[in-house]
């Protein structure tokens, strides 16, 4: 396994969930020596929300340690506002619509 092998793999299957956003990956042993990285490491301190998997399989009985992957997504929140932007007219539409047969 390779770093661009991994970041396009992920891409992919972020992608296939409907995923498109900006993220970063570490690889890690269970503690803190660093096995893989992707190009821009994400820190704490930038609007970034992290999520930590464990790696099962042959990568984690080749090394005998236990592995963990650690995804990174940048700006989450200008994420999920851009995806809400095709509601947004709609339901202020809607809401308007209410009031006036209300009133």
């Amino acid at each position: 396994m390779n770093t661009y092998y991994l970041n396009d793999y992920l891409k992919y299957q972020l992608q296939n969930e409907g995923i498109n956003t900006a993220f970063s990956f570490v690889v890690k042993f269970r503690g803190s020596i660093t096995y893989l990285t992707s190009a821009d490491v994400a820190t704490t301190g930038d609007n970034t929300f992290f999520y930590t998997f464990p790696i099962k399989g042959y990568l984690e009985s080749s090394t005998e340690k236990e592995l963990i992957l650690q995804l990174a997504f940048h700006n989450v929140n200008s994420y999920f506002l851009s995806q809400l932007n095709g509601l947004t007219i709609p339901g202020f539409t809607f809401v308007l619509v209410i009031i006036l047969a209300v009133i």
